[in-house]
Protein backbone atom coordinates (compact mmCIF):
# COMPACT_ATOMS: atom_id res chain seq x y z
CA UNK A 1 0.00 0.00 0.00
CA UNK A 2 1.36 3.63 -0.88
CA UNK A 3 1.63 5.88 2.47
CA UNK A 4 2.28 9.42 2.47
CA UNK A 5 4.64 10.97 4.73
CA UNK A 6 2.94 13.38 7.18
CA UNK A 7 4.07 15.78 9.74
CA UNK A 8 3.74 14.24 13.20
CA UNK A 9 6.13 13.14 15.92
CA UNK A 10 4.95 9.90 15.89
CA UNK A 11 3.60 8.80 12.58
CA UNK A 12 6.19 8.41 9.79
CA UNK A 13 3.95 7.60 6.91
CA UNK A 14 0.02 6.72 6.74
CA UNK A 15 -1.80 5.20 3.54
CA UNK A 16 -5.49 3.86 3.21
CA UNK A 17 -7.19 2.16 0.93
CA UNK A 18 -11.12 2.77 0.33
CA UNK A 19 -12.21 -0.18 -1.32
CA UNK A 20 -11.44 -2.56 1.76
CA UNK A 21 -11.44 0.14 4.04
CA UNK A 22 -7.53 -0.50 5.58
CA UNK A 23 -5.38 2.24 7.07
CA UNK A 24 -1.93 1.28 7.27
CA UNK A 25 0.23 3.67 9.86
CA UNK A 26 4.01 3.36 9.98
CA UNK A 27 5.17 4.51 13.37
CA UNK A 28 8.75 6.76 13.65
CA UNK A 29 10.53 5.13 16.58
CA UNK A 30 10.11 1.90 15.97
CA UNK A 31 9.21 1.89 12.54
CA UNK A 32 6.85 -0.96 12.73
CA UNK A 33 3.82 -0.79 10.12
CA UNK A 34 0.11 -1.68 11.50
CA UNK A 35 -3.15 -2.02 9.43
CA UNK A 36 -6.40 -1.27 10.99
CA UNK A 37 -9.62 -2.30 9.25
CA UNK A 38 -12.90 -1.66 8.76
CA UNK A 39 -11.94 2.00 8.90
CA UNK A 40 -14.45 4.73 7.27
CA UNK A 41 -13.02 7.25 4.86
CA UNK A 42 -13.88 9.78 7.12
CA UNK A 43 -11.33 8.97 10.20
CA UNK A 44 -8.50 8.42 7.34
CA UNK A 45 -9.57 12.07 6.13
CA UNK A 46 -9.70 13.45 9.56
CA UNK A 47 -6.62 11.54 10.67
CA UNK A 48 -4.73 13.27 7.61
CA UNK A 49 -6.26 16.97 8.39
CA UNK A 50 -5.67 16.81 12.29
CA UNK A 51 -3.26 18.66 13.39
CA UNK A 52 -1.88 16.46 16.16
CA UNK A 53 -2.05 13.11 14.38
CA UNK A 54 -0.93 11.03 17.52
CA UNK A 55 -3.65 12.28 19.17
CA UNK A 56 -5.98 11.72 17.01
CA UNK A 57 -4.38 7.89 16.64
CA UNK A 58 -4.65 7.12 20.19
CA UNK A 59 -8.06 8.83 20.65
CA UNK A 60 -10.24 7.37 17.33
CA UNK A 61 -8.13 4.69 15.98
CA UNK A 62 -5.75 2.55 18.74
CA UNK A 63 -7.63 0.03 20.41
CA UNK A 64 -10.98 1.06 18.02
CA UNK A 65 -10.49 -1.13 15.15
CA UNK A 66 -9.14 -4.29 14.50
CA UNK A 67 -4.92 -4.30 14.02
CA UNK A 68 -2.70 -6.64 12.47
CA UNK A 69 1.41 -5.93 12.47
CA UNK A 70 2.77 -6.07 8.64
CA UNK A 71 6.66 -5.66 9.64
Amino acid sequence: MHRKYVKSSVIESIGYRQVSETLEIKFLDSGDIYQYFDVPNQVHFDLMHSISKGQYYNEYIKNYYEESKVT
